[in-house]
């Protein structure tokens, strides 16, 4: 009896490892997770630093992977040391300094993947940042048949562990003989939340602690940014849902830069963490 429990755990556990869905399905779970209409996130980036932490509050607008507001206020030692609002419009971001500044995306811009409401709008950007090839924009053949291990194989698409969860891994692997690691993205097998990105400059996010909020969105409390020598951790303080109307959306205009010029203005302390994580990461 005890011997057959083993075979029918090994004989089920290996099936759940060899079946992949279409990747097109994959990235479609993902972006049901991803709530509707617009909420406020408010969270904590917290950089290592002695005697204590320096600690930057974000406030978030967002209502989808193109609309997408941050307004920056500093904590503890870094109170009125830090200002500003950046507005995000498809491929570039809005910011004020000295003027209205105008400026193409950064490479390591992952919050997208985060917020995405349609996996179509999703894809050619894991495509532009080299995570998944060009071939993963097209459909995957039709199958009819019986045998799950003859479905049309994605050779981009893998069963992996990120966080001690298996995962589908969207990328190519890394060589072993590789130093730098490919690019790609981790996503939780049976949740469809996101685990893990690598971006192509080897700058790594790992997400954690997923909970359900307000209109079915899915949100970490805990992400981990690394890249070059740092690491930054991002905390969630609240998520909560806004209405729909024409008030809410505009906090993701360019045009609130202007409504309140002082608090407006992008200033940053002389960190050089914090200027490298607004440059490469916001």
């Amino acid at each position: 009896m005890r011997a057959s429990l083993v075979l029918f755990t090994i004989f089920f556990s290996q099936f759940s490892f060899s079946y992949i869905p279409d990747y097109k399905m994959i990235m479609s779970r993902v972006a049901e997770n991803h709530g509707r209409g617009f909420y406020k996130i408010v969270q904590d980036v917290v950089f290592p630093a002695e005697p204590e932490p320096l600690i930057i509050e974000e406030t978030w607008i967002v209502g989808g992977e193109y609309d997408m507001a941050v307004s920056l206020k500093g904590k503890g030692v870094l109170s009125n040391k830090v200002s500003g609002t950046i507005v995000y419009e498809s491929q570039r971001k809005i910011y004020k300094d000295s003027s209205l500044k105008t400026a193409r995306l950064p490479d390591d811009f992952i919050e997208p993947f985060f917020q995405f409401r349609f996996s179509k709008n999703i894809k050619p950007k894991l495509v532009a940042m080299k995570m998944a090839p060009a071939e993963s924009l097209k459909d995957r053949p039709p199958f009819h048949g019986e045998k799950t291990d003859a479905f049309p194989v994605q050779p981009f698409l893998r069963l992996s562990r990120s966080g001690g969860v298996v995962t589908y891994a969207i990328g190519t692997p890394t060589p072993t003989n590789q130093t730098d690691e490919n690019p790609g993205l981790w996503i939780e097998q049976d949740r469809f939340h996101i685990r893990k990105l690598r971006t192509e400059s080897n700058a790594t996010v790992m997400a954690s602690g997923y909970s359900n909020y307000p209109r079915k969105m899915f949100f970490p409390k805990t992400r981990q940014y690394s890249w070059d020598n740092h690491s930054v951790q991002v905390l969630l303080g609240d998520l909560v849902p806004l209405p729909s109307s024409t008030q809410v959306k505009a906090l993701t205009s360019p045009k609130i830069l202007n409504e309140n010029s002082q608090n407006s203005t992008l200033s940053l302390p002389e960190v050089e963490s914090i200027r490298d994580f607004y440059k490469r990461f916001r």
